[in-house]
């Protein structure tokens, strides 16, 4: 049986590695911000750059591991303090919990 506050704990989760995830794969080359924008039934978080995978199919398989890091320092950093893993398994955890709740997937807008 899930608790509330497990609940919470998964939705921190989720959110975390979503920001982490833009924070480490931001094209920080082009300006611009990471913006996070909170609506009534959903969360739109918005970083700089192109998806380096092209796509979030590839992401999902089991044997995806990431061509390389944007930002090589920047994300070693994050492994250091256990913001990410460098097995790029956040985006593959996060659809597992989506999934396993029954909370809405993530939708990626690729444009």
């Amino acid at each position: 049986m899930s608790s509330e506050s497990d609940t919470m704990n998964l939705t921190f989760i989720v959110f975390s590695h979503r920001i982490y995830n833009c924070i480490a794969h931001s094209d920080y080359s082009i300006g611009g911000r990471i913006y996070v924008n909170e609506f009534e039934d959903k969360l739109i978080i918005t970083n700089p750059g192109t998806f380096i995978p092209g796509s979030v199919e590839p992401i999902l398989r089991p044997s995806y591991t990431s061509p390389f890091y944007r930002n090589q320092l920047l994300a070693e950093s994050m492994v250091m303090f256990k913001m990410i893993d460098s097995e790029a398994t956040g985006i593959r955890r996060v659809f597992t919990i989506q999934r396993e709740k029954f909370f809405p997937l993530p939708d990626y807008d690729l444009s």
